[in-house]
C-alpha cells in the first residue's frame, strides 16, 4: 500500500494494524497535508452494517465543523472495495489515558467538561446525538492559545444519531442496544428508540463523576446487568461520599446531570457549560498532558465493536452492541484484544474505542513518534502564554453559581462482624462483594459470606438456619394478568439454551418491563441470576442454562423496576452435565501446503495459490498468506490475506517493486506466534 493513492491521499507509512483495519500515515497529493488514514479490512468492508457505522462517524463529525470535534478530511471506498476515512492527526492523550494516573483537580475537570459540552452543543444544534460519550472519546491536545493550555477534541461518532431520516433509524434497525454501559443514560439502558440530546447530558455527568472521583457512578463489580439496572433504578451517589474534596457546586451539577428523568437534567449542553463556568471552569490546568506522557497511540479500528477501554483498577464494562440489556457481557474487566495480524514488537500500539476516533501520535522517552512528525514538548502550566499573543474575546456575564448545599462529612461507622464498608457501599455496612442501593435502601448483590455462614438471597445467615428452613421451589405460581409459560424440556445440559414458550404474547406497560431469569430452586422471590428482558409481543424467549448441574427454576417477573418482588410464574427444571462436544478438525499438517500458478509475476500483479485440499482452521483460528522479501526471517510479513474457510485456491497481490520475494503460508493464527508452515520463492519483474 505504501505509495498508493487512496482518494486524494498518498500512503506514506503504515502506522499499525488492528483487529478490523489498518492505520496509515498519508499526505494530500496536492496540499501535502498530513492525515491519518483508517482502512477497514476486506472482510469487514463487505459488511454493510459495519461500513454504515464507519461512514456514520465521518458524516456526523464533518457535519458539525467545530474546533472541539476531530476534523474529517475525506471518506469513501477504495477501488479494491475497502472503506476508508481520512482525518486529522492529533497529539496528546485521551481523557481515559489521563485518568489512569488518578482523578483530576476540580478546576481541571470542570474545564475539560466545559469544553466538551461546548463541542457537544455544536453537534446537538445540528441534530446529532453522540450516544457513546466516555473518557476514551475525549482527547486532550496541548494548545497554549486555549485557556488552561488544553484543547479538547471529541471523537467517535460511529453510533451517533443523525437528524436525517435514513441514519436516524440505524439504532433500531437491528433492535440492538449500543453504547458503553458505565456511561449510558437510563433511557438508553432500557433500549428506547426515541433518544434525544439529553441522553448525552447524562453521559457527561457520568464522565465528570469519573474525572473527580476516579470511577463512574455505577460500576460492574456486581456484573454488567446489575450496573445497567442501577442506571435505571438507583439514585446516583453523591460524589462527596467518595471524594470529599469535590466542591458542592460541582457535586450539584453532577447530580442534576444524573437525574433519571431527562426533563430534570440540564436541558442543553450550553446550559451545562454555563453552570460549569460558574463553578470554576476555564482555570488553567494543573499540568497539561505533554507528548512525553504516553506512547504512540492509535484510535479505533473496530467500529461498533466492544472492547475499547482499559480500566486496570476499575471495571466499567466495554462498549456494547447486544440484543438487550441483559445480554451485555458480565465480565468485570476489559481484556486486551488479540491482534488479527502479527505485529513487530515496540512499533505501534492500537487502541479500539468503539467505532471511530482520530489517530493520535505520541512520543515515548522524548523520541520521535512513528508518524515521523516532531513531537510536542511538555507544556508548563506555571508559565502561561502572555494574553497579548491572542486576545480573548470579552466573556459573557457569568451565570449565578449553583447553590452550595451543606453536606456533613460521613461519620465513622462500626459494622457488625463480617460486614465492611467500601467505596461501592457508600459508607454503609454490607457483606463483602456487595454494593449499596439507595432506592432499595439496602445492600444488593450476591455476598461472599464468612466461615460458618452461607448466602441466602442478599444476606448471610448461620448455616444451620438454612438447613432448618429447607426452602422449596416456587412452582407454577400464577398471577392474574401475567402469561403462563412452558419450557421446551424439563432437563437441559449445562450451557444449553433453555427455550421458554409463553401461552400468550407478553405485554409491558409504560416504563415497566417483563423479564425472565434462571435461579437455583428454593431461592427467595427477590433473588435472580442470569436474566434478560422480554420484548413486547414476544411469545418465546431464551436463556442459557447454568454451568453447574442441579435443580433450577425459570421465573417470569413483570413491572420492572417498579416492584422488587414480582414473580408472576415459575417452572422448575434440572441441569445435567454438559453434552460432549465433537472434536474440531483442521486441515492435516501434511496438507498445509500450496502450489503457485506462476513463480515469475509482473509488479503489482497477483500470485495465484492452489491448495491440495480445502483449507480449514480450528475454531477461533485462521490461516493467512503474505508476500515478503526473500531475505526476511520467519516472523516478518508484508501484505497479507486471510485464507477463506474451505478455500482450495486464492490470490494475493505482489509488491510493485521488482525483486526476489516469498509467498508464505502461516497457520493457526493467533494461537502461534511463529507459525510459518510453507513458502515458495517468486520473482517480481517490472512491467515491460
Amino acid at each position: 500500500m505504501i505509495g498508493e493513492v487512496i482518494g486524494n491521499y498518498r500512503v506514506v507509512a503504515e502506522l499499525g494494524k488492528g483487529g478490523m483495519g489498518v492505520v496509515y500515515r498519508a499526505e494530500h497529493v496536492q496540499l501535502g497535508r498530513a492525515a491519518a488514514l483508517k482502512m477497514l479490512l476486506p472482510q469487514f468492508s463487505s459488511d454493510s452494517g459495519i461500513v454504515q457505522r464507519f461512514f456514520n462517524e465521518a458524516r456526523a463529525a464533518s457535519a458539525i465543523d467545530h474546533p472541539g470535534i476531530v476534523a474529517i478530511y475525506d471518506f469513501g471506498t477504495h477501488r479494491d472495495g475497502r472503506a476508508y476515512i481520512a482525518m486529522e492527526m492529533l497529539k496528546g492523550e485521551s481523557l481515559e489515558h489521563r485518568l489512569q494516573r488518578g482523578p483530576l483537580a476540580a478546576t481541571d475537570g470542570a474545564t475539560i467538561l466545559a469544553q466538551t459540552a461546548a463541542a457537544l452543543g455544536a453537534a446537538h444544534q445540528r441534530g446529532i446525538v453522540h450516544r457513546d460519550l466516555k473518557p476514551d472519546n475525549i482527547f486532550l491536545t496541548p494548545n497554549e492559545l486555549v485557556p488552561g493550555g488544553i484543547q479538547v477534541k471529541l471523537l467517535d461518532f460511529g453510533i451517533a444519531k443523525l437528524a436525517d431520516e435514513k441514519t436516524a433509524g440505524f439504532k433500531t434497525q437491528t433492535g440492538a442496544l449500543m453504547g458503553t454501559p458505565a456511561y449510558m443514560s437510563p433511557e438508553q439502558c432500557m433500549g428506547k428508540a426515541d433518544l434525544d440530546h439529553r441522553t448525552d447530558i447524562y453521559s457527561l455527568g457520568c464522565i465528570l463523576f469519573h474525572v473527580l472521583c476516579g470511577r463512574p457512578p455505577f460500576t460492574s463489580d456486581q456484573g454488567t446487568g446489575m450496573m445497567i439496572a442501577a442506571h435505571i433504578r438507583d439514585a446516583a451517589p453523591d460524589p462527596r461520599t467518595i471524594n470529599p474534596a469535590v466542591p458542592p457546586a460541582l457535586a450539584a451539577i453532577i447530580l442534576r446531570c444524573l437525574e433519571k428523568e431527562p426533563a430534570a437534567r440540564f436541558q442543553s449542553a450550553a446550559e451545562l457549560r454555563n453552570a460549569l463556568v460558574g463553578a470554576g471552569a476555564n482555570a488553567p490546568l494543573s499540568k497539561p498532558p505533554g507528548a512525553s506522557a504516553a506512547e504512540q497511540y492509535a484510535a479505533t479500528l473496530a467500529p461498533g465493536s466492544i472492547p475499547p477501554v482499559s480500566h486496570p483498577p476499575l471495571a466499567t464494562a466495554p462498549t456494547t452492541h447486544a440484543q438487550s440489556a441483559a445480554e451485555v457481557v458480565a465480565s468485570a474487566t476489559q481484556t486486551k484484544a488479540k491482534s488479527k495480524t502479527p505485529l513487530v514488537a515496540g512499533l505501534v500500539v492500537l487502541a479500539a474505542a468503539a467505532g471511530g476516533g482520530a489517530f493520535f501520535a505520541l512520543k515515548k522517552n522524548d523520541t520521535k513518534a512513528a508518524s515521523g512528525e516532531q513531537t510536542m514538548p511538555e507544556a508548563k502550566a506555571e508559565t502561561p502564554r502572555p494574553a497579548e499573543v491572542l486576545p480573548e474575546p470579552p466573556k459573557p456575564p457569568e451565570p449565578p453559581k449553583p447553590e452550595e448545599p451543606q453536606v456533613k462529612a460521613p461519620e465513622p461507622v462500626t459494622c457488625p462482624e463480617g460486614q465492611t464498608t467500601t467505596v461501592d457501599t457508600a459508607g454503609h455496612c454490607c457483606w463483602p462483594e456487595q454494593a449499596w442501593s439507595s432506592s432499595k435502601n439496602a445492600c444488593i448483590g450476591k455476598p461472599r459470606c464468612p466461615d460458618g455462614m452461607n448466602g441466602k438471597g442478599e444476606t448471610c445467615v448461620e448455616a444451620q438456619q438454612i438447613a432448618a428452613s429447607n426452602p422449596q421451589p416456587i412452582k407454577n405460581v400464577a398471577t392474574a394478568g401475567a402469561p403462563k409459560f412452558t419450557l421446551g424440556a424439563q432437563s437441559y445440559a449445562a450451557g444449553d439454551k433453555v427455550q421458554i414458550k409463553f401461552a400468550s404474547p407478553v405485554s409491558s406497560k409504560d416504563n415497566d418491563r417483563a423479564w425472565v431469569t434462571i435461579i437455583e430452586a428454593g431461592k427467595p422471590p427477590t433473588a435472580y441470576g442470569a436474566w434478560e428482558y422480554v420484548k413486547d409481543g414476544a411469545t418465546t424467549a431464551e436463556l442459557q442454562a447454568p454451568d453447574k448441574p442441579g435443580p433450577y427454576e425459570v421465573r417470569l417477573h413483570t413491572n420492572y423496576p417498579a416492584k422488587s418482588t414480582n414473580v408472576r410464574w415459575s417452572v422448575g427444571f434440572t441441569v445435567g452435565a454438559p453434552a460432549p462436544s465433537a472434536q474440531p478438525t483442521e486441515t492435516p499438517l501434511d496438507k498445509q501446503r500450496f502450489k503457485l500458478a506462476a513463480q515469475v509475476i509482473p509488479a503489482g500483479g497477483k500470485a495465484e495459490l492452489r491448495f491440495p485440499t480445502a483449507m480449514k482452521a480450528l475454531p477461533g483460528e485462521q490461516f493467512w498468506v503474505t508476500v515478503v522479501e526473500a531475505s526476511k526471517d520467519a516472523s516478518a510479513y508484508g501484505h497479507y490475506e486471510y485464507v477463506p474457510d474451505g478455500a482450495k485456491a486464492m490470490k494475493i497481490e505482489v509488491p510493485t517493486t521488482a525483486g526476489d520475494y516469498e509467498v508464505r503460508l502461516h497457520a493457526n493464527y493467533p494461537t502461534k506466534a511463529t507459525n510459518l508452515v510453507h513458502r515458495i520463492r517468486i520473482r517480481v519483474e517490472s512491467a515491460p
